[in-house]
């Protein structure tokens, strides 16, 4: 009965040794593989800028040596990129490094010269090629003074924000909404006019009570428009409290 017994304990005693030993050349692998030997690093989730502009992003400062990588340092660079929202990295054995990106994307547009790209967040970002695959409101006849518009950093213009942060809340509720709007513009009054798509009709909201006023205009969308589609109105007047002003296309009924 004792020899059993001592058998029993011997093999629990092999088991939590053998699962030591795993542990401990777990952390001594994951210590070791911080640093790679002619490593090969490669990115994914990028859709704004290429592998190149991150490369040389990397090894601008010639800092970080190519053949001797040290993940942390890695790390350390990639979270100063201005347009990198996150980012995680991972070893593949036996000398892979991924490198999975989420960059900032493009939110709204301010119409001037050059195009200036904004993420939800107010974000500044520069126009590329890459940034026409994005179907984004145009922000227009708002202060274009290049000031205002740091790249890399978030807008100075509290105009601008404002009108960012209730498109993000507009987004979030009312998706379809959002992807309608075409443009935006800022009147002399500082009054809010929507251009949707299609046939652009406008939406005029004044100076008060946006997000409200968005509100009810999904409302009337939803009750009041039923089979037709909004750009079956040439414009809806939503500045007078409790009221909405419909006019529709003159060329409606002539097709119908």
């Amino acid at each position: 009965m004792q020899t059993k017994n001592y058998s029993i304990i011997y093999n629990l005693l092999s088991i939590v040794i053998i699962f030591c030993l795993i542990f401990w050349t777990s952390v001594w692998w994951s210590t070791k593989k911080q640093t790679f030997k002619n490593p090969t690093v490669m990115l994914s989730g990028t859709k704004i800028f290429n592998d190149k502009h991150y490369f040389d992003f990397l090894y601008k400062d010639n800092k970080t040596d190519h053949n001797n990588i040290n993940i942390k340092e890695y790390k350390q660079i990639l979270s100063k990129h201005p347009f990198i929202k996150v980012f995680r990295t991972s070893n593949r054995y036996p000398d892979q490094i991924i490198i999975d990106i989420k960059e900032r994307e493009p939110f709204a547009i301010i119409n001037k010269n050059p195009m200036v790209l904004l993420d939800d967040n107010g974000y500044v970002m520069p126009y590329n090629e890459n940034s026409k695959h994005f179907n984004v409101p145009i922000l227009s006849k708002f202060n274009t003074a290049s000031e205002l518009y740091p790249e890399g950093k978030k807008t100075l213009s509290m105009k601008v924000m404002d009108t960012i942060s209730w498109l993000k809340l507009l987004n979030k509720n009312y998706p379809k909404l959002y992807n309608e709007i075409s443009e935006i513009t800022l009147t002399n009054e500082d009054e809010i006019n929507l251009i949707l798509t299609n046939q652009a009709t406008k939406v005029i909201l004044g100076n008060k009570n946006t997000i409200e006023k968005l509100k009810i205009l999904q409302k009337f969308k939803e009750l009041v428009i039923e089979n037709n589609k909004i750009s079956d109105i040439a414009y809806l007047d939503m500045r007078y409290e409790n009221q909405i002003i419909v006019k529709e296309n003159k060329n409606i009924n002539e097709k119908q």
